[in-house]
């Protein structure tokens, strides 16, 4: 996704920062305990998702210092690796659990639902400064 510079005022920069303060992954509170209950933590894949999470936390870190300081000419260079990592990793991610899922964690859809709605609810675990 090529977007060109000129396309991005001021007010789209910072609506892009508002948008990143929910960014806070539900997976790591609610779905991971979940699947650990059930699997343990064959490989470590779990927490390398964990960790993945961390590395997502960080570029949107590296984001929000852009459009803090009214970088314009390294929103893009910030914005994209996000999007790519973000894509790759939600990509990845669904692969992991989906080859963790056994038919007992389909019977534990209510409490899946439940988690993550107490997730959605609670203030993030993450504090972005911006």
């Amino acid at each position: 996704m090529v977007i060109p510079f000129s396309s991005f005022t001021t007010r789209q920069m910072h609506a892009s920062g508002h948008a990143l303060r929910g960014f806070t992954p539900g997976s790591d509170s609610a779905l991971h305990p979940l699947f650990r209950e059930e699997n343990g933590d064959p490989d470590g894949v779990i927490s390398h998702l964990s960790d993945k999470h961390d590395y997502l936390a960080h570029l949107v870190h590296d984001l929000a210092y852009i459009i803090k300081s009214n970088d314009f000419d390294h929103f893009l260079d910030s914005l994209q690796p996000l999007h790519h990592a973000m894509n790759r990793h939600n990509k990845h991610e669904e692969k992991v659990f989906l080859n963790l899922a056994k038919p007992s964690i389909l019977m534990r859809r209510e409490e899946i639902i439940a988690r993550l709605k107490t997730v959605e609810d609670k203030q993030p675990r993450r504090v972005w400064d911006f």
